[in-house]
């Protein structure tokens, strides 16, 4: 490769040479063209300067240098000393060769030839400070000498002063000396030049504890931990130290109890209710607000299980969701959750190869109707919470710095549960693979606030998909975007987002709160924590106290009885007996528990539009599909018929005649 450059006054100056002195203009350019030890041909033709530049040559010896190189990172140190030692005869001028050869003896436990590669590499380059750096780590910490070690950090600091290693290193030496405050003093000093490096962080928050002061022990790791991208031995050390200092903190030193007592006082004011906080270890999650008037109370109380870990961090949050609520209120836009029969309903059609499934293996009914309604719980808890809880915790954060390592210590078991919630072979096997998707992704979401706030990645943990993780990366990119002046409601807007995206809308409501307790359905159609107390308590739904689905029944079982026979339900049956003849009884069983599913939320007898999964061609009235499914069961599940509670004993008899009238 040739350069031409035409002689010019500019290109003296450039090189800061006096113009017209061409020899030495020709020194320096030789000097700036040569790299990595091959110096090019210099010289003047003419009114010109050739540069030829031996491009091969050089490639090569990066190339050569970069593999030495990784062969010393991978530990393959003697394959890597071959190739330096080979660069080094090449070119004995190059400083980088002797201190590359310097580090790999010192790694490998010999002091004595890697100072003295490292006076080789001084003395071609006394500049250079990484060979500086190293001599005074290896004087430091390899021959106890400190006063020697400084002089080479001082020569560094005195090339480049804000050499943020060197001064690193230097406080790192005092550290394991254990003169604590000159170590602090020179952390501190590093810190200035560098706020972000995380051997510095970690260092700091080492001599603080020393000293006593373990609160800023622990945000000194913590931002060491949100500062180390990589998950290396001092993320490790990192990590550790965070824990252990969070314990120490959580054991007493913060007084949490006095700070949620504190909140719920100011909030009792705000939202015109006293707030209690009681215990409850019978509640179904770890901590749970009960809003007066979703309850007919004259004051809100926050329940918690006093044996879960963070307690006092989940009590604050469930006071912020009260907090939001109240501010939403007064402005006019509160919203409620709202789930009705319909919504569940929808949820259960899309479970219909699960549900199968689980028959299929001889699970009893009653255990797979619990455990369909646990997995619309689950997932509707995921809907309404995740988005406002991510608001919770960062506003939390920012507020409350000295519950920051209880808040710590919480989350870290929250994502833990989630972490196993979505990966756990076990639950994996028996969970719906959509369902599971969409809770992983709303699951990623919190660690991807705890990585911001403390560091922590478990990202990797969930074994996403790519869908997944984009998914997550982009519902967070959007609670970003409105948590530093979110407005009040406005964390409904994103839930709404999320829900949409993931394909959740027709598994709830969110209604206003204004209109919704101004009309009649608000006294039947109960909040989410109602409805979900509810299905715990009764997953077969056999005693409802929803007024308007009693209503419903008992209209149709006076209607019934004065009617004697119902002729419509009849023909419906005969139409069942022809379907289910060309069925095994298996297959008959399985549409007998998808509709008995069905049946946990009622089976209005007017109402169009019934669907099943196994007869997807049918679209049914509620008469038609009753008579589905007394038929049904009465074919595959005659000795439960009676659970049934359906009156067409005679309906079928006649049903039955027909058929083989028929047939």
């Amino acid at each position: 490769m040739v350069i031409r450059v035409h002689i010019t006054p500019l290109l003296f100056s450039l090189f800061e040479t006096q113009e017209n002195d061409t020899s030495v203009l020709v020194e320096q350019m030789r000097s700036y063209y040569t790299v990595r030890g091959v110096s090019p041909n210099v010289r003047v033709d003419g009114d010109d300067i050739l540069v030829e530049l031996d491009v091969q040559r050089i490639i090569g010896r990066e190339k050569l240098f970069a593999e030495a190189k990784h062969r010393c990172e991978k530990g393959k140190f003697d394959e890597g000393k071959v190739k330096l030692r080979d660069l080094v005869e090449e070119d004995p001028t190059h400083s980088e060769y002797h201190r590359m050869l310097g580090q790999v003896a010192a790694m490998q436990g010999d002091t004595d030839d890697a100072i003295n590669h490292l006076i080789d590499a001084l003395r071609w380059d006394p500049k250079n400070t990484y060979a500086l750096t190293m001599m005074g780590n290896i004087w430091a910490r390899d021959k106890d000498d400190i006063e020697t070690a400084l002089k080479y950090y001082q020569s560094a600091l005195d090339l480049d002063p804000n050499d943020h290693i060197a001064v690193n290193n230097i406080a790192t030496q005092f550290l394991q000396r254990q003169e604590w405050k000159t170590a602090g003093e020179w952390f501190q000093k590093a810190l200035t030049i560098d706020p972000d490096y995380p051997n510095t962080l970690h260092g700091l928050a080492l001599v603080r504890i020393q000293e006593g002061d373990v609160e800023g022990s622990f945000e000194a790791v913590t931002a060491s931990l949100r500062h180390n991208e990589k998950r290396d031995e001092l993320y490790r050390q990192s990590l550790k130290l965070a824990f252990d200092t969070a314990r120490l903190l959580g054991n007493g030193k913060v007084d949490g109890p006095a700070i949620v007592q504190r909140v719920a006082e100011e909030l009792g004011t705000l939202s015109g209710k006293p707030v209690k906080i009681k215990a409850d270890p019978s509640i179904p999650t770890a901590a749970k607000l009960e809003m007066a008037e979703n309850y007919g109370r004259d004051e809100h109380t926050v329940l918690f299980k006093p044996s879960y870990p963070g307690v006092e961090h989940l009590q604050l949050h469930e006071l912020y969701h009260l907090r939001y609520a109240s501010e939403a209120r007064e402005h006019g836009v509160n919203e409620l959750f709202v789930v009705r029969p319909s919504h569940k309903e929808a949820f259960i059609r899309t479970l219909s190869k699960t549900i199968s499934k689980l028959h299929k293996e001889g699970i009893a009914e009653d255990s797979i109707a619990k455990y369909v309604s646990s997995l619309f719980e689950g997932l509707n808890r995921q809907v309404f919470n995740a988005a406002v809880d991510l608001f919770i915790e960062y506003d939390m954060h920012r507020d409350h710095p000295e519950m920051r390592p209880i808040q710590f210590l919480s989350l870290s078991a929250l994502v833990e549960e989630a972490v196993t919630a979505t990966t756990d072979k076990r639950i994996v096997a028996h969970s719906p693979p959509d369902v599971l998707s969409k809770s992983k992704v709303y699951n990623l979401t919190l660690a991807m606030l705890y990585r911001e706030l403390y560091g922590v990645d478990r990202f990797a943990d969930f074994k996403a998909t790519p869908r997944e993780r984009e998914l997550a990366e982009r519902f967070y990119d959007e609670f970003k975007e409105y948590r530093d002046d979110r407005e009040a409601g406005e964390e409904y807007e994103v839930l709404r987002h999320w829900a949409d995206d993931l394909g959740l809308t027709p598994y709830f409501m969110l209604v206003s709160e204004v209109e919704y307790r101004k009309t009649k359905a608000a006294a039947s159609s109960p909040d989410l924590d109602a409805v979900l107390d509810r299905i715990e308590a009764d997953p077969l739904d056999q005693s409802s106290n929803d007024p308007e689905r009693n209503e419903e029944m008992r209209t149709f079982m006076d209607a019934k009885a004065a009617q004697g026979t119902d002729s419509a339900v009849i023909m419906f049956m005969v139409d069942a007996l022809q379907h289910f003849s060309a069925l095994p009884k298996s297959k008959v069983k399985e549409i007998a528990f998808e509709i008995a599913v069905l049946g946990t939320q009622g089976i209005e007898p007017d109402k169009q539009g019934y669907r099943l999964n196994h007869i997807p061609a049918k679209v049914f009235s509620g008469k038609h599909l009753l008579g589905y499914y007394y038929v049904s069961w009465k074919l595959a599940i005659p000795e439960m018929l009676g659970q049934l509670n359906l009156p067409y004993d005679e309906e079928f008899a006649l049903a039955e005649q027909f058929h083989k009238a028929g047939a």
